[in-house]
């Protein structure tokens, strides 16, 4: 799983969350905010950077020119939401007028938002050194550093945000990265629960789950969804359930490598008759106009009445939203079978069939396992 795509973009995306909330409201003249995104700031440059900066503002209000100290590292930084060059100076200014360049060796300005493209040289107290290539940082800036990290960095970047950006304080969590990883990780469960049941045990079934998501013997079913056929159909153990839920998670990994892939969406009918509509559970996700391609499992697994709801409902959407996908499994059903956008999933091939051999008892004797196969 690209758990390194998953991290950046909600990173991302919470960080644009920050920026956007302080920009409207300094637009609005209420400042509030910034007060608590120094605190925010110092925090998540600890976990970035690994400084131990401290808020100064905590012991004394409105300290001259700094806002973060780093007395170990000799590292000065001042949180603002002002790009322009005049407060840049003006902080310098006041850092050199308080003697500051004799405990700090460096200060930063840290800009909630997006800096300028600076051309003035700052004036600075010989011997000191302030870049404005280096020492002036923005939002963009942060992402750029948080994705040179290790996904163990990255990871306790999330839990940082994930921990200070709460409901309560207005940020819901919401992007379309984690609803690929919700997707994901849904599917994953489904697909290992199945195998379990069948008797497979969990190591040999994380193999098996892992080689189909690396292969490609479910593509037809994407390349039929992407021609207009809709319905995937099959006998009761077919595989159509696994075949399902390896495509949401193959999806899931292309979408969180590059967004420009369709978003998965993952559920089933049964899931479906407790929420009232397919467009209802689209809505409630908040996707807005994201390419997707939404697989819906087991059709026939609800009553005739609202398996028919179901095809409305995606023939409604296949209409409205032309750019996006609909696979739907089902057992051959009368509502679907005279539509013509009915494909059935394939049996595997031999070669499959020995791979999955293998996988289950662990050695190579499906050559023979299968011989009888090919009569």
């Amino acid at each position: 799983m690209y758990l390194r795509g998953f991290y950046i973009q909600e990173i991302a995306s919470r960080l644009a969350w920050i920026k956007a909330q302080v920009e409207v409201l300094d637009s609005l003249n209420l400042y509030d905010i910034n007060i608590h995104s120094e605190t925010f700031f110092c925090g998540l440059l600890n976990v970035i950077f690994g400084y131990n900066l401290k808020n100064i503002n905590d012991s004394e209000k409105n300290f001259p020119s700094i806002d973060l100290e780093d007395k170990l590292n000799r590292v000065a930084i001042q949180v603002t939401t002002q790009e322009a060059s005049a407060k840049i100076q003006y902080t310098l200014d006041k850092f050199f007028e308080n003697k500051l360049d004799k405990t700090f060796d460096r200060l930063i300005v840290l800009i909630i938002g997006t800096k300028l493209h600076y051309t003035k040289t700052f004036k600075v107290k010989e011997g000191f050194s302030f870049s404005r290539e280096d020492d002036i940082w923005d939002t963009s800036f942060l992402i750029q550093e948080i994705k040179k990290k290790e996904t163990t960095g990255l990871e306790k970047v999330f839990d940082y945000l994930s921990k200070e950006l709460t409901p309560a304080n207005g940020y819901t969590g919401f992007s379309p990265a984690k609803v690929a990883q919700d997707m994901y990780n849904k599917a994953h469960a489904l697909c290992t629960v199945k195998l379990h049941a069948a008797g497979i045990q969990e190591d040999i079934a994380a193999r098996i789950i892992d080689a189909d998501i690396a292969s490609s013997k479910y593509q037809y079913i994407l390349d039929s969804a992407f021609s207009g056929k809709q319905y995937l159909t099959g006998d009761f153990g077919a595989g159509k359930s696994h075949a399902l839920t390896i495509l949401v998670q193959q999806l899931a990994n292309n979408y969180l490598d590059d967004t420009n892939n369709p978003l998965p969406l993952f559920i089933q009918a049964k899931e479906l008759s407790r929420i009232g509509s397919v467009q209802q559970w689209i809505d409630s996700l908040n996707i807005g106009s994201i390419s997707y391609l939404l697989l819906i499992d087991g059709l026939d697994e609800v009553d005739v009445k609202f398996a028919t709801q179901i095809i409305e409902d995606i023939d409604i959407l296949a209409i409205s939203n032309p750019q996006s996908k609909i696979v739907v499994s089902s057992r051959p059903l009368f509502a679907i079978s005279k539509s013509g956008k009915t494909f059935e999933i394939l049996q595997l091939t031999d070669k499959e069939r020995n791979a999955l051999y293998d996988s289950i008892v662990g050695d190579s004797s499906s050559n023979f396992a299968f011989h009888l196969s090919r009569f």
